[in-house]
């Protein structure tokens, strides 16, 4: 019997178990300086009217470890701000990763574990406003609470893969659907209260006028449907694997689970960026096809730095 050539052997067990001696890829850490440009932006952008749907992966960096009997080492973590969409005159600022944790007192029994437990909770949302000039309020609102929905520490400091989908109505309303997914191993889920996925254009000028706007100027405003730019990662943390697609539809859950294990290009997206660090650089173009690439934002003074993250959720599993 003839001996297959030894490399020849190597490459067909290669194909047959992709994931021997498989190398992790690397995510992108963005915003560590404060107040700083070392985040992403993109002057093109797809149509608001049409719907986008919008998703990454997404992880904070690690604030410590929580350990009972011992205060000092509780700890909090604010927005970490995923996407900002803007426009002339309104701006969407989707976040996730606020999260923090408690050490239960036991005070409502054991059915969240006895006292000394350390326990998590994480929220997610989106929020409206028009341009800074006013903030309209909190839509797609997913917090987990640190007992009946409450998540473990372990989670809501690893990797969470986020998801949002925001289409401009034909009456000026916009909608704003939520899906989250705790690591790689975990199951997409819609994440948003119950009537908390509309913004109303009525509701918007109303709060235009309580917040001291001129009532001529809160009646005449109408939500251009033009997208201006949008920014990815404005606030610490890490970030692998966002994608952008147009579509006027909500995903199926099915869908969702889908993307969500997405490891290479994704021709049928408006945009896919991998966010990985490679070659001793950071890796943010639109892989795509279509195009429509990211660039680090800079200013006058400073370009912004982008600097490698820990091993992303998916590979060289």
């Amino acid at each position: 019997m003839k001996k297959l050539p030894f490399i020849l052997l190597i490459s067909l067990l290669c194909a047959a178990c992709p994931f021997i001696n498989r190398e992790p890829a690397y995510s992108l850490e963005l915003s560590r300086t404060l107040w700083g440009v070392d985040y992403l932006v993109s002057t093109d952008a797809p149509s608001i009217a049409d719907g986008i749907l919008f998703s990454a992966w997404t992880r904070i960096p690690d604030p410590g470890t929580a350990v009972s009997g011992e205060p000092g080492t509780l700890w909090t973590r604010g927005n970490l701000n995923v996407l900002i969409v803007n426009s002339t005159n309104w701006d969407i600022i989707a976040i996730d990763g606020n999260s923090s944790v408690i050490e239960y007192n036991g005070e409502y029994g054991d059915e969240f574990g006895l006292p000394g437990t350390i326990r998590a909770r994480y929220n997610a949302n989106t929020m409206f406003g028009t341009m800074g000039s006013y903030w309209i309020g909190d839509y797609s609102c997913y917090d987990s609470d640190y007992y009946a929905n409450g998540r473990t520490q372990d989670e809501v400091k690893d990797w969470v893969w986020v998801a949002w989908f925001i289409r401009l109505n034909n009456d000026d309303s916009f909608t704003i659907r939520q899906w989250l997914k705790f690591g790689a191993d975990g199951e997409v889920f819609p994440a948003a209260d119950p009537g908390s996925d509309t913004v109303n254009r009525t509701a918007v000028r109303n709060r235009m006028i309580e917040l001291g706007a001129d009532p001529s100027v809160a009646n005449a405003w109408i939500p251009d449907n033009t997208v201006l730019n949008f920014v990815i990662g404005e606030n610490n943390g890490y970030f692998w694997h966002a994608r952008l697609e147009e579509r006027s539809d909500l995903p199926t859950l099915q869908e969702l689970e889908e993307i969500s294990g997405l490891e290479n290009a994704d021709s049928d997206a408006w945009a896919f960026y991998p966010l990985e660090w490679r070659r001793d650089a950071p890796f943010i173009e639109d892989t795509s096809g279509n195009g429509h690439h990211l660039n680090i934002m800079s200013n006058e003074v400073n370009t912004g730095t982008v600097y490698p993250g820990p091993a992303a959720p998916l590979t060289g599993r």
